[in-house]
């Protein structure tokens, strides 16, 4: 959601600079009031860091996890500033109707405008299931997770679990800046999970697509891995004909890439 948000906090810190420039405008509040929000909250945010610094737990995962803490720590140090110079600062006119105006707009508009940019991120993910010979592969049952996988402002995880219809199809959803996480059950068929990448369109490949499953051999005592990897083009609908793999079937129909 970097798209949105980066462009709103750079108006509201020029709005926020012409209000300190013009204290006693009447309406330097308007220009005031949404950036001082948005220090106050990044200011919050710091302070809730500050138990977590530290205290991430052992091992690799809790390394990554403590250097994440003390980035963001880092990064909304400078809101205590910025909070600081709001409040020294300040209007010194107060409007009634430019206050009222002001922050219904902030309280109303703005979440609203987040809320529509996040429906706008989802794209449609349309999975067609087959065998290995391509027939249809009715109620396989799917699990999905789609995360963020851009710095930034992420939009909301989008997760569920669905089945597939008697043609073999079904729809989940992703974002353009997500991995899309899936894991498929069926009769007959070996446990299987998928991975669609997130979008790079300077790359002009379309989306990455992983799919793993484990298959016996009779002379191998313990269960083998196999994984295909293949593309999807990247266009407002998703669309994937996914061939999932009968117990102990070691290979599927996707071209070697």
């Amino acid at each position: 959601m970097n798209h949105i948000a980066i462009p709103l906090l750079l108006g509201g810190f020029l709005a926020w600079c012409v209000s300190l420039a013009f204290r006693d405008g009447p309406w330097a509040f308007a220009g005031w009031f949404p950036f001082s929000v948005a220090s106050l909250v990044a200011s919050f945010a710091w302070l809730g860091l500050l138990p977590q610094l530290g205290n991430s737990g052992g091992g690799p995962e809790g390394g990554f996890a403590a250097l994440g803490v003390a980035l963001a720590f880092l990064t909304l140090l400078p809101a205590l500033a910025l909070l600081f110079v709001s409040i020294r600062f300040r209007p010194r006119q107060y409007p009634p109707a430019v206050v009222a105006v002001t922050v219904l707009v902030c309280a109303v508009g703005l979440p609203t405008l987040w809320a529509g940019a996040v429906r706008a991120s989802e794209t449609p993910v349309r999975l067609t299931f087959r065998s290995s010979d391509g027939a249809p592969l009715a109620a396989v049952q799917i699990e999905y997770e789609s995360r963020n996988k851009e710095n930034g402002f992420p939009a909301p995880v989008l997760k569920g679990a669905v089945v597939s219809s008697s043609e073999g199809t079904a729809i989940v959803a992703t974002r353009s800046t997500h991995e899309l996480n899936l894991h498929f059950k069926a009769a007959g068929c070996a446990p299987t999970d998928m991975r669609i990448e997130r979008s790079f369109p300077r790359l002009n490949k379309g989306r990455q697509c992983t799919l793993n499953w484990q298959f016996n051999v009779p002379t191998k005592r313990w269960p083998q891995s196999k994984t295909e990897m293949f593309y999807i083009p990247d266009e407002a609908t998703l669309a994937a004909d996914v061939f999932l793999p009968r117990v102990d079937e070691p290979d599927l129909p996707y071209p070697n890439l």
